[in-house]
């Protein structure tokens, strides 16, 4: 059985040779022809348009004044005109066209759609070393294992590094010791200065955190790598998720869930990330803390003319415009009045619809 692109290939072919004079070269009736290499290339190298016209100028045999038959050694074997009418109408169908109209070649027909933002974690490193040189923010929960530098000048000049103790107390000389477990830094640094003020008369103090803890945590769902990771203190989502390989290729990117003391306390879509540059989801994780990623949602693809052509996943978009600016809109010689949706309708079935997209255009670049 013969494919229908074949067909389509065989019979441009033989419209080829008779418009490049190789018919009339035949003398002898009966004598088959067989196209030489030069002949083949020069048919790959006509654009689709230019095959089109050949087999719109498609003749019968005894139009071309000789009885021969064309034959294809190793490529197809010898069709009836009515085989040939079917199978090209057959083919018909299988042409697909950009939001121009221009017609879509072999090759640009098999390029597919990739999901967009999985990259985001290529090349994740082996090691995860913890933050050490960056500010300690104010609202930094103190917890077993921190460490508080403290200066003391004045009528005393020492200095102490304090370490949190598992009962989350620390214990200060000639003050005694100090529950801080569950404090902010600045709340810390308050409560010291206060018994500092009582308990040493005359002496002023400078607090600062020395070594930071490192916390557990759990990464589970479609991660590449779940399981359990110790990160440093001052570690955000995106840091854990970076060390466990990030989100697997059936994971979602756009409701990643952090869980603590099991209730929901974030919900992290990386598009604001990868799209606005926008980190406030990104919160500081706490000792035992679960990172769980759901698989992805409801998936559409965006290709043709526009910025980023990839396959998006849905959470609050509804309308064409929503899912254009995904894409990063139109390209400078798109044509919005042209477009089309596909979809799989309710019976598994391919359909296909016409839409204008101009007033997207408008809205995005003005009139």
């Amino acid at each position: 059985m013969l494919s229908i692109k074949f067909v389509r290939f065989c019979s441009a072919l033989r419209l080829l040779l008779f418009c490049v004079g190789v018919m009339g070269a035949a003398s002898v009736s009966g004598q088959a022809i067989t196209p030489t290499a030069e002949q083949m290339t020069m048919f790959q190298q006509l654009t689709p348009a230019q095959r089109s016209a050949l087999l719109d100028a498609l003749l019968d045999t005894s139009e071309l004044g000789v009885d021969e038959a064309i034959t294809f050694p190793d490529l197809v074997e010898p069709l009836v005109l009515e085989e040939f009418v079917e199978a090209e109408e057959e083919a018909e169908l299988e042409l697909e066209v950009d939001v121009t109209g221009r017609l879509l070649s072999f090759f640009e027909r098999k390029i597919e759609l990739k999901p967009f933002g999985y990259g985001l974690f290529a090349g994740t490193p082996t090691t995860f070393a913890p933050a050490t040189d960056i500010p300690v923010p104010p609202e930094y929960k103190i917890g077993p294992g921190d460490t508080v530098d403290v200066q003391l000048f004045g009528k005393e000049n020492r200095q102490y590094s304090l370490v949190v103790n598992r009962d989350g107390t620390i214990y200060f000389p000639e003050i005694g010791p100090i529950n801080v477990i569950g404090l902010g830094f600045q709340e810390l640094k308050q409560q010291l200065l206060d018994r500092i003020s009582d308990g040493l008369i005359g002496t002023s103090a400078a607090i600062s955190m020395g070594a930071l803890r490192s916390i557990r945590v759990f990464i589970l769902g479609d991660a590449r790598r779940p399981g359990t990771y110790t990160v440093s203190g001052l570690s955000h989502m995106t840091n854990a998720l970076y060390l466990s390989g990030g989100i697997s290729d059936i994971g979602s990117l756009r409701n990643i869930q952090l869980k603590r003391n099991g209730q929901l306390i974030q919900t992290l879509d990386l598009y604001d990330l990868l799209l606005k540059g926008d980190t406030s989801s990104d919160i500081r994780l706490q000792s035992g803390d679960v990172i769980f990623i759901p698989p992805v949602g409801p998936q559409v693809g965006v290709g043709g003319f526009v910025k980023r052509p990839a396959i998006y996943e849905l959470r609050n978009e509804k309308t064409a415009s929503e899912l254009i600016q995904l894409a990063g809109g139109f390209t400078s010689d798109a044509f919005p009045g042209g477009a089309r949706v596909e979809r799989i309708t309710e019976n598994w079935e391919r359909a296909f619809l016409s839409i204008n997209l101009s007033a997207v255009l408008a809205k995005t670049y003005g009139p």
